[in-house]
């Protein structure tokens, strides 16, 4: 794959730079200045994409610190943006008071767009209060949250130990989404690599934990291209025919630096 273009975000319409700054949160207009640079860029954090099909794309955003940390202070909530196609802001969207009252580290990553318009996004793990990592659906004909499921992760299973978590989420079919889930182990550490189907128009309760079916193990397929077995396997799209995947790299922190995008047809 050969990358033939960039865009760039930008608060040209002041949108991100005039935003409501939730009540009682850390994060302070200091944070929010430090944010947008003199030409309108921004810096974030972006780990999520998805498209409605036309105009408009939206930017999941990962925060930055823990409430009570004083160690890894709060320095930039969760954010979702939507933006044109030329990368102009047009709108920022945060989480519920009451889930940004916990923030940790960990945050926001997948998000994906079901056609009824409605925003489904996750966070990586699970935050103080919670079993599991959340994942919370926004209505954007009525601009609010319509509430929010508990993931459940595996267990860690490698031999180094480590944490499990949510890399991506994807919609697939009426209220089908599949769960991209990773452990932050790579080469022969990795255990944990793969992809469940949900099915979040069957929960019944706010908050409940749902439950999860095996789509595919990717182990063997993270490591087939004759290199390390990829550790971050951090994006997802799904084609009717399967999967395609892709990894981040992290320059070359621990690992060959390689950027895999990968196919996974249904076995």
């Amino acid at each position: 794959a050969i990358i033939t273009d960039a865009t760039t975000f930008k608060d040209t319409n002041s949108i991100f730079a005039n935003m409501e700054i939730p009540n009682g949160s850390p994060f302070t207009s200091d944070h929010l200045a430090s944010m947008i640079n003199d030409d309108g860029t921004v810096n974030i954090d972006p780990e999520g994409i998805t498209t409605d099909g036309g105009e408009y794309l939206y930017i999941a955003s990962e925060g930055i610190g823990s409430i009570g940390d004083d160690e890894n202070p709060i320095e930039s909530l969760n954010f979702i943006f939507k933006v044109d196609h030329d990368g102009v802001i047009h709108e920022v969207i945060t989480l519920p008071d009451e889930i940004n009252a916990v923030q940790s580290s960990y945050g926001l990553q997948g998000i994906a767009y079901h056609p009824s318009g409605i925003i489904v996004v996750c966070l990586q793990r699970a935050w103080e209060g919670f079993d599991g990592p959340i994942i919370a659906l926004y209505n954007l004909d009525d601009a609010m949250w319509e509430g929010h499921v508990q993931y459940p992760l595996d267990d860690p299973q490698s031999q180094a130990g480590g944490w499990v978590g949510i890399s991506e989420i994807t919609w697939v079919d009426e209220g089908i989404f599949h769960v991209l889930e990773r452990d932050n182990q790579g080469d022969l550490d990795a255990a944990v690599k793969k992809i469940y189907a949900i099915d979040l128009f069957a929960t019944e309760g706010e908050g409940e934990t749902i439950s999860k079916v095996l789509g595919a193990d990717l182990i063997d397929v993270a490591g087939s291209t004759g290199g390390l077995v990829i550790e971050k396997i951090e994006g997802m799209a799904w084609n009717k025919q399967g999967w395609w995947i892709i990894n981040d790299n992290e320059g070359v922190d621990k690992n060959s630096g390689e950027i895999q995008l990968i196919n996974v047809p249904i076995n």
